[in-house]
Formats: C-alpha cells, structure tokens, sequence
C-alpha cells in the first residue's frame, strides 16, 4: 500500500515567501525605473546625433548652407514644414496626419526618413516633434524672415553651439 506523506505549505510559510518577493520587488523596482529612464536617455542622444547627421548632410548638398530653423515661415529650407505653435497654445496636439506630413515637408526629411527620430522617448504622447531646434543659428531673422544666409564655416566656434 502507498502510503501519503505529502502535506501542503503551511500559512506561514506562504507569508513567509510573499514577504521575500514583496522585499525582492522594493528592491529591484527603483533599479528597472533607472535602467528603463537611462535606456530613454540613450535613445534621445541617439535620435539628436541622427538630426545633427541630417543638418550637417542637408549643408553639404546645399552648398555648406544651413538649414532654417524656423518653422512655419514658408521658407523652403525650413527644418520642419510647419509649426506646431497654434496647437501648443489651445493645449491640443495637432492631428497625427498633420503632423507626419510637416515633418515630411521639412529639409531634414531627406535624410531622416523616420518620424520616430524627431520625438524623445519622454516626451509627450501624440506628439511626433518634441525637439526644437536652435532659432537663428542659421543667421535667420525673425522680425524681417530674412532668408537664410549662413554657411556652416560663418558659425563661430561650432563645437560650442547647440543645434537642437
């Protein structure tokens, strides 16, 4: 005859592992939030190293001219087709289509070829373009929509300027 030794955990013993995961948990949670916000560090360098890649290439088929930083001006060179200003002040995020178009319409687009490179991994949801780029490093004046006159080689001390 078999006899039946096996008997189950006792409430203490399930308390006692529970506790040992909930105490596991409290400690790895703030090490996955780290790992998870460095790796969307990452990705955003990675996406501005792209944009700069693209404003450099853009100046090297353009003459060593530079892309216009100013959106919505209906220059043709402009970095984005259009701007995102009006829907920022109603507090509404422009309608995706909208959006993927502008960043189609804009001189970066050639070279970039992915909307995805143009939003960092924290910033808004429904929101395609959440990098801007650095107004007038490219010689345009707001006030009069002057075009834009200069070369990457008029630029002083380049490695100390931002582009976006």
């Amino acid at each position: 005859m078999h006899e039946k030794n096996a008997r189950g955990f006792t409430l203490i013993e399930l308390l006692v592992v529970v506790a040992i995961i909930a105490v596991l948990m409290a400690i790895l949670m703030p090490a996955l939030k780290m790992a998870r916000e460095q790796g969307k560090r990452v990705l955003c360098l990675s996406n501005l190293k792209q944009l700069s890649l693209a404003f450099i290439l853009y100046a090297d088929e353009n003459d060593d001219r530079l892309v216009c930083s100013n959106a919505g001006n209906g220059a043709s060179n402009q970095w984005v087709g259009r701007t995102w200003g009006n829907y920022k002040v109603v507090g509404e995020p422009m309608p995706e289509p909208e959006q993927l178009d502008a960043l189609k319409a804009g001189a970066l687009w050639p070279f970039v070829k992915e909307a995805k490179l143009y939003q960092c991994p924290a910033g808004y949801r429904g929101e395609m373009l959440t990098y801007a780029m650095m107004c007038s490093i490219d010689g345009f004046k707001v006030e009069d929509k002057s075009p834009v006159w200069k070369k990457r080689i008029q630029i002083p001390q380049p490695a100390e300027r931002l582009i976006f």
